[in-house]
């Protein structure tokens, strides 16, 4: 049998729970009285408890009957805003721990492995190997979840220009011969 409950600040329809603010998305009108402690329905009898006192009245509640019918509405609610809450996550995630979703969203160590062991033992071009496809995700991914630099350090790499060293960060033989 169906059963609406308000309890403190939860609607319980069968087994699923609505916060109030969520249940009154859906029903703006709903109000109670002060003191409002607990409601019970079951379809035969609405029971309420309000200021330390119970009464139950027998007899169908159409709001009640309302209520429990709309329970896949509620459902179908707290579903969208769950998604939408588990994508705001996901966005307030990027700024967060952007190293984090980089980490979950690179390539896996053994794609890399095997595809630089092709390259350089196995002599296959790097596409052959994969690698061009695997630096282009990993570019991807870099610029999807951007690390703010160090302040005051020059020369870093960023995503878009991994692979290409920057000039002066060489030591030739020459220098290494003087510094001694």
């Amino acid at each position: 049998m169906p059963t609406f409950k308000h309890i403190s600040d939860t609607i319980h329809i069968d087994e699923i729970r609505v916060p109030i603010s969520i249940f009154k998305m859906l029903e703006p009108d709903y109000t109670t009285g002060e003191g409002l402690e607990s409601m019970f329905y079951d379809g035969i009898s609405l029971t309420v408890r309000a200021n330390g006192k119970t009464n139950t009245q027998v007899g169908s509640w159409a709001d009640g009957d309302r209520y429990i019918s709309r329970k896949q509405d509620f459902i179908s609610l707290i579903d969208s805003i769950r998604k939408d809450n588990n994508d705001t996550n996901r966005e307030v995630d990027k700024f967060r721990d952007p190293i984090g979703c980089r980490l979950r969203e690179y390539p896996q160590i053994n794609e890399l492995v095997v595809a630089l062991w092709e390259h350089v033992v196995e002599k296959k071009t790097t596409k052959e190997s994969g690698i061009d496809e695997l630096q282009r995700k990993r570019i991807a991914v870099k610029d999807k979840y951007p690390v703010k630099e160090k302040p005051n350090v020059s020369d870093q790499l960023s995503g878009k220009t991994e692979g290409i060293l920057p000039k002066g960060t060489r030591r030739t033989s020459s220098r290494n011969k003087s510094s001694g």
